[in-house]
């Protein structure tokens, strides 16, 4: 449930449309190693940040959601 709040906080900042949980069923065949390294790879672009308090909290952000998802890698099949 949190991912679907931040997916629609981001697509809300970004004026897409909103993501609804009932099309959540499509990820389950999906690597999350993979959409992890993916999700990092597109946060931590350094082209489009304002200010390096931003890039500090990014770094933050990813770190701890890194350290999360090793502790709890195994609730996911």
């Amino acid at each position: 449930m949190a991912m679907y709040l931040f997916h629609n906080h981001v697509n809300r900042k970004k004026q897409k449309a909103l993501y609804s949980y009932s099309d959540i069923s499509k990820y389950k065949s999906y690597n999350l190693v993979v959409v992890f390294n993916n999700f990092v790879r597109v946060y931590n672009t350094r082209g489009n940040m304002k200010m390096i308090t931003e890039d500090f909290q990014r770094n933050i952000i990813i770190s701890e959601f890194k350290k999360w998802l090793g502790t709890n890698i195994s609730s996911f099949s």
